[in-house]
């Protein structure tokens, strides 16, 4: 059977409450006999004070103003001698020798009487003294009093207790429900770009909210990449496949023709090819998605790393080349040599397309602090803000690349990032329109 979240709260508040309840209540009758003999005994104090106030002694006589019982204080005058003057006798208090400035207990079976003796001297010299007796509350008395007011109040408490409960958890909860309201559209309507609208609150729901939107929001960028990698993809499958179609018929249709079917086996071979290199970096690209950190690395010394890949593409040392390298000492690199390999490759292959034959591409390695510096520059046709901003996406190819005929599938630079971002590193791109652009990778030492 289940049970909401707001109804445990509701309960353990009650039961919670209850039991403050009852602890205050023993602490009470605990304490209660000593709070009330401490009462009555300032009540036997104060009584007394104002009772002397009001005993006249002259000529042999003793007279009381008012009466001799005052607030259940019996008050008595006995001579010196231990005569009794005047005044009332408490019941069932025995009779004991008189103690001249005293205060004491006496006890008498089950009850317990306080007692001042307080001797009083009049206008003639003459000396009484005054007896004030109180007989204290019991506190078993105390007790059952407390005890019937605890009965007579507690269902109420409880009810209150309860209602409180109920509101503070239903307040506390009902953002909690937004939430699940929220979880469950988007589990039912499969509506990613719904959001809770509770990151303002500065609490824990509100560090759950946050939390909840960046999800949606991460799931939302990665099923929207998911879905223009599919259009991609089959947009960059579908051309390579429609020219082979293409090239097949036209072949079958002039059978006695050699020459013509040379001509389209050639033009088959190279859409088979491009398939075969989109294939290779879709994989490559899919394997590196689900790699983790990278395990297994070398030191890699990146300035000879660079210099041999920059011999594949015609560079001496001499700098004769279209190619241009300098370095600033051997920095070292922890990492995968032929990923740095192929994401050097990506960028000085992309370099070498979009520049003029009579143009250098600029390489270089430097390090600053405890970071390492590798850039590739160009002096090409260079990319508007609406390119920089997309360069990285997959499948992504500017307008210029698409009418070049370059054959680029636009995921050279996808890699490239991402291989970067295994070895812990950044990469920026600066461009202008006509006259080049910079790639710059950034590692920590």
């Amino acid at each position: 059977m289940k049970h909401s979240l707001k109804l445990k709260l509701t309960l353990w508040y009650t039961a919670l409450m209850i039991l403050v309840i009852a602890v205050t209540l023993g602490i009470m009758s605990a304490f209660s006999g000593s709070l009330v003999a401490s009462d009555d005994r300032n009540l036997l104090r104060s009584q007394l004070s104002a009772f002397v106030g009001d005993v006249e002694i002259e000529d042999e006589k003793v007279e009381i103003e008012g009466s001799s019982i005052r607030n259940n204080v019996y008050f008595s005058i006995y001579s010196l001698s231990g005569t009794l003057i005047t005044g009332s006798l408490a019941p069932e208090f025995p009779q004991t020798a008189l103690r001249t400035d005293s205060e004491y207990e006496v006890v008498e079976g089950e009850i317990t009487f306080y007692v001042i003796d307080q001797q009083l001297v009049g206008e003639d010299n003459r000396t009484v003294v005054v007896r004030a007796v109180l007989q204290a509350q019991s506190s078993i008395s105390v007790a059952s009093t407390l005890f019937r007011l605890a009965l007579f109040a507690l269902p109420f408490l409880v009810v209150i207790a309860s209602l409180v409960g109920f509101l503070v958890a239903y307040r506390a909860l009902k953002p909690m429900e937004r939430l699940v309201q929220a979880a469950d559209t988007v589990a039912n309507s499969g509506d990613l770009s719904l959001r809770t609208g509770l990151t303002q609150r500065r609490d824990e729901v509100g560090r759950l909210a946050s939390s909840f939107d960046r999800m949606m929001d991460r799931l939302q960028a990665a099923f929207e990449r998911e879905r223009r990698f599919t259009a991609d993809a089959s947009h960059e499958l579908r051309t390579p496949t429609t020219v082979i179609l293409s090239q097949v018929e036209l072949a079958k249709a002039h059978p006695e023709d050699t020459e013509e079917q040379r001509l389209a086996l050639d033009v088959v071979e190279r859409q088979a090819q491009r398939m075969s290199d989109l294939i290779k970096k879709l994989l490559a690209l899919s394997r590196l998605d689900q790699t983790g950190p990278l395990e297994a690395l070398q030191p890699i010394d990146l300035d000879a790393l660079i210099q041999n890949h920059l011999q594949d593409y015609g560079w001496d040392d001499q700098n004769n080349g279209r190619i241009r390298y300098t370095a600033t000492g051997h920095p070292t690199l922890n990492g995968d040599p032929h990923l740095l390999g192929q994401a050097l490759d990506n960028l000085i292959q992309n370099a070498l397309k979009f520049s003029p034959s009579d143009q250098v591409v600029e390489v270089s390695l430097t390090k600053e602090a405890s970071t390492i510096i590798v850039s590739v520059t160009d002096h090409g046709i260079g990319m508007d803000e609406r390119v920089r901003e997309r360069v990285f996406d997959r499948f992504f190819q500017a307008e210029s690349s698409r009418t070049s005929g370059s054959g680029s599938q636009g995921l050279g630079l996808a890699l490239t990032q991402r291989i970067v971002q295994l070895h812990d590193g950044t990469i920026q791109v600066e461009s202008t329109p006509g006259l080049g652009s910079r790639f710059t990778l950034h590692f920590k030492k």
